[in-house]
């Protein structure tokens, strides 16, 4: 006769027995403090007036602030009413989070620029929604933002650290999106701050810095305190040319507000002064000076004369003169430009860039012409260095030719690495790290995005500590007719 093993027979428990079996579930659970009132037992208040119910206990569990406010001695424990200064949909958001890791709020902040796969998601989310107070602002994307400022600052009060680097990272996501949202951002960071990380302020500024001359839309600009705009022009990283930051300068200007008969007249008086300190006006295309400039009536006619006078000399001194100018764009000596161009004699062309003694750097040029062999690399100018004669020959020169060959103080050709020919874009990495020991400084190089190769080892003795000015600096060494073009450069750290 067969045994049967009592633990390969499942035996199946019939619920329908018990009288009125029903269970929820733990999301249920949870979901249930945010919707059924009978199981709140105090309200929050908010700033604009929105009432939020809550239950002290699941805000003092999740929160230390909550269980000292609410559990301790402070008066707020004896009281049924809690006002709060942030506004209502921060609060309900606050908790919805310690109810559910998630808010309404976050979502609806993330759609300001979501992509399919975080649609995606968020569709797999199982997470009541909560009646939303906010209605108004979910067409308003600027509003939205300083909401999520707010919401940051109030999970840093509140002892909820997760939830802001939620926010951040949220934040983060949009501006790399839509920078033109990094002018709320930076607005609500000073009105939120010292409330706010720094960290949010840099992150504004940086996309600012590297995308205000390509912004799709300026209007977040009339969002900004004097201030805050005042603090963009004067930020020296700041990657435009003088007539696209006045032309930011009187967007902000000629904004309108029909609830202030003044704001108008203040915003000229407060633009005249910033465009005064911070705008290069000879910096700026003379016909655009005596039209848009001119007729904006935000710069005094004494001033105008100056920038022109300034122009005028500068002409006459180079015979060639780059009115558009730009702050901190790289520029080749021979040119003032992003092209280089060479003389009669093979000479040595350097970049106007910061000088390079510590990180890692990384630039593209494009061989527009080429002539026998072109030559790219790196000169130190802090040794002597001869601008009349090839690079490669220099003790202040490192060069890869055209040919595949890599000299450094020498003539002969060791054609050993890939070449390249007109048309090729060639990409150098600097890498002066102090922890890369082995090689201590290279020179690297990849030829229209193939696989990188090293050039140059032991960059770094070259160096001299606590010397002035003592680093690399981007360098070509070519004849006439060949024209170099740089198309980017960049310090990856």
């Amino acid at each position: 006769m067969a045994v049967i093993s009592e633990r390969s027979v499942e035996i199946a428990f019939d619920t329908s027995a018990l009288p009125d079996c029903q269970e929820i579930s733990h999301h249920e659970f949870l979901s249930s403090f945010l919707t059924d009132q009978a199981l709140t037992d105090l309200s929050l208040l908010g700033n604009d007036g929105q009432v939020v119910r809550a239950n002290r206990l699941v805000l003092a569990a999740r929160s230390k602030v909550f269980r000292s406010m609410l559990l301790g001695e402070f008066a707020e424990a004896r009281k049924d009413v809690i006002p709060l200064n942030y506004k209502g949909c921060v609060l309900q958001a606050i908790l919805e989070y310690i109810l559910t890791d998630s808010a309404e709020l976050l979502r609806k902040g993330a759609l300001l620029c979501r992509s399919d796969e975080d649609e995606e998601e968020n569709n797999n989310t199982n997470i009541t929604p909560s009646p939303s107070h906010d209605d108004d602002d979910d067409h308003n994307p600027f509003e939205r933002v300083k909401t999520l400022v707010s919401l940051m600052g109030a999970a840093i009060y509140f002892n909820l650290p997760l939830l802001c680097e939620k926010v951040f990272q949220h934040l983060a996501h949009c501006l790399k999106k839509e920078p033109s949202l990094s002018f709320a951002v930076l607005e609500a960071y000073k009105q939120e701050a010292p409330a706010i990380p720094t960290q949010l302020k840099n992150l504004a500024m940086s996309k600012l810095s590297t995308n205000i001359e390509t912004l799709d839309e300026k209007c977040g600009v009339s969002l900004l305190s004097a201030s805050s705009l005042e603090e963009i022009l004067k930020d020296n990283t700041i990657q435009a040319d003088e007539q696209n930051l006045f032309e930011l300068v009187l967007q902000w200007a000629e904004h309108e507000d029909n609830d202030n008969d003044n704001h108008h007249h203040d915003r000229s008086l407060a633009a005249s002064e910033m465009i005064q300190h911070h705008v290069r006006l000879d910096w700026i295309d003379p016909e655009y000076l005596s039209t848009t400039v001119s007729e904006s009536n935000l710069v005094s006619q004494k001033s105008l004369l100056e920038a022109f006078k300034l122009q005028a000399l500068a002409a006459k001194k180079q015979h060639n003169v780059v009115f558009r100018r730009r702050r901190c764009q790289p520029v080749w000596n021979s040119t003032l430009t992003e092209m280089s161009t060479a003389g009669e004699m093979r000479g040595v062309d350097m970049l106007q860039y910061p000088s390079m003694s510590s990180g890692v750097h990384r630039w593209t040029m494009e061989v527009v012409k080429d002539v026998t062999f072109t030559w790219l690399g790196v000169a130190l100018p802090s040794k002597p260095l001869d601008l009349h004669k090839w690079l490669g020959k220099q003790d202040a020169g490192w060069a890869y030719g055209s040919n595949g060959a890599a000299c450094h103080q020498t003539d002969t050709y060791n054609c050993v690495h890939p070449k390249f020919k007109e048309g090729s874009r060639v990409t150098m990495t600097l890498n002066l790290l102090a922890n890369n020991e082995e090689k201590n400084g290279t020179l690297s190089a990849s030829v229209d995005g193939g696989e990188e190769f090293i050039l140059f080892d032991n960059l770094r003795a070259q160096l001299v500590p606590g010397q002035e000015d003592c680093g690399f600096v981007p360098a070509v060494s070519n004849r006439a007719p060949a024209k170099i073009r740089l198309i980017d450069i960049e310090r990856l750290c």
